[in-house]
């Protein structure tokens, strides 16, 4: 994001925009992925 604001002087609607879908579908996706640390690091 500080790229884009400060090489290609563009908004940071963008990347913050894409930040907060991104963090919104790790938070749907918590406890899966708990699930899948558990099986891989499981021995």
């Amino acid at each position: 994001m500080l790229t884009e604001l400060t090489v290609t002087g563009n908004s940071a609607v963008l990347p913050l925009a894409m930040l907060v879908l991104s963090a919104a579908i790790a938070w749907g996706r918590r406890s899966r992925t708990a699930q899948l640390w558990a099986t891989l690091t499981r021995r």
